[in-house]
């Protein structure tokens, strides 16, 4: 059993958020358009002779508030997938095609956009590599895609 006074202040913590996010009031969350063809891509080849690129692409979201008083938020996502060529493994195609995935930015947001991508895309090859480790039976190791 959880010592009572931390379930005391971990309640206490929780009032809080919520009397903080109910003052913010309604919001709406709005996609901001950011320019095309500004991905970055990784290219690998491997000795067998198939390709895998890994694409990422800046997503930037706007959350503004109705009331007067509570500043626009400006929110940050780097979208990271990848594609292999025909001649690769079957496992490694399966695991590529289902491995979309947005990722927050691993690094202080004054650091250059280079260096976030760069960052998004190793925390995604550690995901890639998860799953194929884990794909026992081809490819399902309890690895499910999110709900979109």
């Amino acid at each position: 059993m959880r010592n009572p006074f931390l379930r005391f202040f971990s309640w206490i913590l929780e009032a809080i958020v919520l009397l903080l996010h109910r003052l913010k009031g309604p919001s709406s969350l709005r996609e901001v358009p950011t320019g095309l063809g500004q991905e970055s891509i990784l290219k690998g080849e491997s000795v067998s002779g198939y390709e895998i690129n890994i694409y990422c692409y800046r997503k930037q979201y706007r959350r503004k508030y109705d009331r007067w008083y509570v500043p626009t938020e400006y929110q940050v996502l780097y979208r990271v997938f990848s594609r292999v060529s025909d001649n690769a493994p079957a496992r490694l195609k399966k695991v590529c095609a289902s491995l979309d995935r947005d990722i927050r930015p691993q690094l202080p947001e004054f650091l250059s956009e280079d260096l976030q991508k760069r960052a998004a895309v190793e925390a995604y090859l550690q995901l890639l590599q998860a799953a194929l480790i884990g794909a026992e039976d081809g490819f399902n190791s309890g690895w499910t895609r999110p709900p979109v």
